[in-house]
């Protein structure tokens, strides 16, 4: 609050917009993965632990912290493939 020259009380609002014009840079790609047989539940474990890490990919931004957001789901994302 501020005070004028006769002692009269005035507020004074103010507004501050910022914009984000730089996109983050990756600086580390999302790898591929595969892991040796087991239970499906250590299988399912292993894959949502790599996906929730985005893959191993890193990134930096000039602004804050880098939040990686999937826009597809695990079930979604999973092919397994049987090699012999």
């Amino acid at each position: 609050m501020e005070v004028n020259s006769v002692g009269l009380y005035f507020n004074i609002d103010k507004c501050l917009i910022c914009s984000d014009t730089i996109a983050p840079q990756i600086i580390t790609p999302p790898r591929d993965t595969s892991f040796e047989c087991g239970t499906a539940s250590d299988l399912i474990a292993k894959l949502t632990a790599w996906y929730n890490s985005a893959g191993g990919a890193k990134a930096t931004d000039n602004s804050d912290t880098v939040i990686w957001k999937q826009n597809l789901t695990l079930q979604q994302s999973i092919t397994i493939s049987i090699i012999h």
